[in-house]
């Protein structure tokens, strides 16, 4: 019996080590996915700063038409006073 035990401890120590050619592909799996990762971490923040220009602008010209239509508004009122 404990030399049964003892084969099956052996038997599951040794078959769950890695090969030495599977340790490569393991490794070189695990750099693709890293550079892949870091590929679209930098793809994710062009496009975040794109949107943040995008918004910037967009402020703005919301604050040029503002005054535009307060400058159109005030001159408009004031020519209705004086008729």
């Amino acid at each position: 019996m404990k030399r049964l035990i003892l084969t099956l401890l052996i038997g599951l120590t040794l078959g769950s080590c890695f090969p030495p050619d599977r340790t490569k592909e393991y490794e070189r799996r695990s750099e693709e996915r890293a550079l892949r990762l870091e590929n679209q971490l930098h793809q994710e923040r062009e496009l975040t700063n794109n949107w943040r220009y995008a918004a910037f602008g967009l402020g703005v010209v919301s604050v040029v038409l503002l005054i535009i239509g307060t400058a159109i508004g005030s001159k408009g009122r004031s020519d209705a006073g004086r008729k």
